[in-house]
């Protein structure tokens, strides 16, 4: 379940409250490690992040906010998107770009952004 609300503030770009936890339909047992939890924002469709941070599958659930500041390449950022969507993937390879065999992951539906919002989002981790 994903929850959208939107809060207009002064600021030069979007913040991001986010909210990860995970449904006991999804038992941590499933994987055989405490893999890394990639949560990043990207534009619909694509696979690049665009304001990404990482956490383990042990410090779920996790609260953290995203910015502008937390891209991961210069030249893919969140000027100029007015929409995305939030992407929570546990790698069992590390890599959110490569696919393991305990890999999951999750895709919120997309949503609208304005260039001064404050968004809060929630994500329940469940089975798909």
């Amino acid at each position: 379940m994903v929850t959208n609300v939107s809060i207009a503030e002064e600021q030069s770009s979007p913040v991001f409250q986010i909210g990860v936890t995970i449904s006991n339909k999804l038992p941590t047992e499933r994987f055989s490690q405490n893999w890394p939890v990639h949560v990043y924002l990207t534009s619909p469709g694509s696979k690049i992040p665009l304001s990404s941070k990482t956490t383990r599958l042990d410090q779920l659930p996790f609260k953290t906010t995203l910015t502008e500041k937390d891209n991961v390449l210069p030249m893919f950022t969140l000027k100029g998107h007015k929409e995305l969507v939030l992407v929570v993937k546990i790698s069992s390879s590390g890599d959110p770009h490569k696919t393991g065999s305990e890999d999951y992951r999750q895709v919120s539906p997309a949503f609208e952004i304005s260039p001064n919002d404050k968004t809060s989002l929630s994500m329940t981790l469940s089975e798909q």
